[in-house]
């Protein structure tokens, strides 16, 4: 797919300074290919874990990948002013993959050292990227006319010159750097939605963005040097070291949940390709002993039954679990979702999967 000629923004030879509560995850290939991940989050608010946006810098070309809540904060905490970068691709529009684009578009424009935007934002996007440029426009305007009158900026450098990106194939290429869309399945309703294949200097990196299993991507991953993939489905947590001698000194266990037949077999597919290694399963009641939150789930269970009864499915028993006094302190309005949430995914056949098999020892 091709696009407009525009400028990219002038690289500034800056002061690099590590910011001593952040830490990015940098990626360096020779003949440089540089990936910075900036923001690894999910729409709950993290100080920890700010919104996706990842940093491409290749030769004379700096690219970001989305840019989520807080990007503009950790640019300038890894040491980067906000002018260094005028080029976003976005993978799609859930809120935590562009929300951090009003503020690029206003503070990028400040005439300041950590600043100094020369020029326009130039972004690409699925369909829905003229509603963001021309909303953008109308929102910024108070602070725009705030900033002409006192001289202060060039109004235009908070435009966002759009690129629409309709289907998958090549969306970037430029002094070397080639980037191409890759369509996954993140939902029904957000299509397209993409994952990016980052081409420079001999070097591939694939950043997977939000997808479902998906054998485009798997199909247009092979013999990269660098995978990213997210899980929404992982977790860690505090003193829970498989090994309970080391639990004391544990910093953080990782744990990968999987519920169904689907999810065992993308798991099975990560172990095989070598991205994953199983060093111990672990039941619920584990769970329990180490992640207290799963126990509110608990309170769930009697909503969640009584939507499967209504759909005319089986029941477990649930001898000695007590999910009626459970529910009696349930907030009434979860109960009702979590009903409603049952039969929607039995409506949908996305309650009779198999049960995961077990790996240990296979």
């Amino acid at each position: 797919m091709g696009k407009s000629d525009f400028t990219s923004a002038t690289r500034r030879d800056s002061l690099r300074l590590q910011h001593p509560s952040f830490s990015a995850l940098v990626v360096v290939m020779s003949d440089t290919l540089k990936i910075t991940l900036l923001g690894t989050g999910i729409p709950n608010p993290d100080v920890n874990a700010f919104d996706t946006s990842t940093l491409i810098e290749a030769g004379d070309e700096v690219v970001m990948l989305d840019f989520g809540r807080g990007a503009v904060i950790r640019l300038a905490q890894a040491g980067y002013p906000l002018g260094y970068v005028d080029t976003i691709i976005i993978s799609h529009y859930h809120s935590d993959h562009f929300s951090g684009l009003f503020d690029l578009a206003m503070t990028g424009t400040i005439q300041q050292p950590f600043s100094n935007r020369g020029g326009q934002l130039h972004i690409f996007g699925p369909w829905g990227i003229d509603d963001i440029a021309e909303g953008a426009w109308q929102a910024t305007k108070p602070d725009r006319d705030i900033r002409v009158a006192d001289h202060e900026i060039d109004p235009e450098h908070m435009r966002i010159i759009r690129y629409s990106c309709e289907q998958e194939g090549v969306v970037y290429d430029r002094g070397g750097l080639r980037i191409i869309a890759i369509e996954v399945d993140h939902g029904e309703f957000i299509r397209p939605a993409y994952a990016f294949r980052v081409e420079y200097g001999g070097h591939v990196f694939v950043h997977s963005h939000d997808t479902r299993y998906n054998e485009n991507l798997i199909a247009q991953a092979q013999g990269v040097d660098v995978f990213i993939h997210e899980i929404a489905a992982a977790d860690t947590w505090l003193g829970g070291s498989p090994d309970p001698s080391q639990e004391a000194d544990d910093l953080g266990t990782n744990a990968l949940v999987v519920r169904t037949s689907r999810g065992q077999d993308l798991m099975e597919r990560a172990l095989q390709a070598g991205f994953l290694t199983l060093t111990r399963e672990v039941n619920p009641r584990y769970m329990d002993s180490v992640q207290p939150h799963q126990r509110n789930k608990k309170y769930a269970v009697s909503a969640r039954h009584d939507g499967l009864r209504a759909e005319g499915k089986t029941v477990p028993r649930t001898a000695r679990l007590r999910p009626d006094a459970l529910h009696a302190d349930l907030d009434p309005s979860i109960a009702r979702s979590q009903y409603d949430g049952t039969r929607a995914r039995v409506s949908a056949g996305k309650a009779s999967e198999a049960a995961p098999r077990s790996l240990v020892g296979r």
